[in-house]
């Protein structure tokens, strides 16, 4: 039997009461667990999209071929190109086209308003001067999902580009660049999906004239999305921890109680006298471990008169009080200290499964001894 198996005996045999309370509670925290892995989970709240739609709004543009030309056949119309020429196709014309979609039902009023505006802008957004006119307005009542209303508009470029130079001259020369833009205003409001909806777009068409060409560079499309959620409980995610080491820590430690309460039961916890002996010289042999050397005494040593002592600690009390040092044995099977002429010495007891073993092998030899006895021949008649 190995000395952390006697040592693990000890403290079980001690704190008895402490480990089987210890045990009790791993079983309800691994049944806990296991309970709310399984049987009844734990719940937790969570935002789900019930609904969602969203109102989008999006320039087109293009122009209408004019004047003859070697390379546009006059009547045609150009689209989303990225340069018009300013000379075979002078208006720049489109839409501005508002839709929302994704709704299961709803009805709402649009309201869509194009203006041109004139201004001057420095390179970090500064406007010096702007004037505003209207090119259209559109107001629809009733607008249902997936319906889309598209409002036009038109603007003669080579007149805009002189009604900003026009400007200009009048204010006496302007710092910043001239633009010329389309500006879309858009309101929605009614209802969605039996929601009350108040939203606005907006959209920017920028018109570039270079002289003989002109650029159309529109924003993004404007996108109003609308979310509507509702808080719903779900089952919480269950980690492996909870899963899988639950029922581990029930089945090892009520496995703990059983064996705790079974051991108890046959006695086997508690040490036996040897045992605590063996125990007591061992923890001995680890703290004094300094005071003792290995060697082999001679004979001679052994026929002074012998002084016998209890423990190992004692032994190491007297090496301490003469200045001498305990001498083990290469087995260790004994330890001694020669002091004035005596010899103190301590035989220490043997590990208790050695010592059955050597008590077992004892009682055969005895037996042997006795049946070569019996076998003798006795004197007859």
């Amino acid at each position: 039997m190995s000395d952390w198996n006697l040592r693990a005996r000890a403290l079980v045999d001690e704190y008895f009461g402490v480990v089987a309370a210890l045990l009790v509670v791993l079983v309800l925290v691994g049944g806990a667990a296991s309970y709310t892995a399984y049987a009844a989970p734990s719940r937790t709240t969570e935002e789900r999209v019930v609904s969602s739609w969203r109102a989008t709004g999006a320039f087109s543009h293009g122009a209408n071929v004019t004047e003859e030309n070697p390379v546009f056949p006059a009547g045609e119309r150009v689209e989303n190109r990225s340069v018009y020429f300013t000379r075979v196709s002078p208006v720049l014309s489109g839409e501005y086209v508002v839709s929302y979609t994704g709704a299961d039902r709803g009805n709402l009023t649009a309201s869509v308003h194009l203006a041109l505006v004139h201004r001057a802008v420095s390179s970090d957004g500064t406007v010096y001067w702007e004037t505003r006119e209207s090119l259209a307005d559109r107001r629809v009542g009733s607008l249902d999902p997936g319906e889309r209303v598209a409002v036009p508009y038109a603007v003669d470029v080579p007149r805009a580009t002189n009604r900003t130079a026009a400007i200009s001259t009048r204010l006496g020369g302007s710092p910043g660049e001239p633009r010329t833009l389309v500006v879309a205003t858009v309101r929605l409001d009614g209802r969605v999906d039996g929601r009350r909806v108040d939203r606005t777009l907006d959209g920017t068409l920028t018109v570039s004239s270079g002289g003989d060409t002109y650029r159309a560079d529109a924003s993004e499309p404007a996108v109003a999305r609308v979310e509507r959620t509702e808080t719903v409980a779900v089952p919480a995610a269950v980690g492996p921890v909870r899963r899988v080491g639950g029922p581990l820590l029930v089945l090892f430690a009520a496995g703990g109680l059983v064996g705790l309460a079974a051991a108890r039961s046959r006695g086997t916890v508690p040490l036996t006298d040897d045992e605590r002996a063996y125990l007591s010289y061992r923890a001995d042999r680890a703290d004094f471990d300094e005071w003792v050397s290995t060697a082999s005494l001679p004979a001679e040593a052994f026929d002074r008169p012998r002084v016998e002592v209890d423990s190992l600690a004692d032994l190491v009390d007297v090496a301490i009080d003469t200045d001498g040092r305990v001498l083990a044995t290469p087995d260790g099977s004994g330890y001694y200290l020669v002091v004035d002429g005596f010899l103190y010495a301590y035989d220490p007891p043997e590990r208790p499964d050695e010592a059955g073993v050597a008590e077992a092998t004892t009682a055969d030899r005895d037996g042997d001894d006795h049946g070569d006895e019996d076998d003798s021949p006795t004197d007859g008649v």
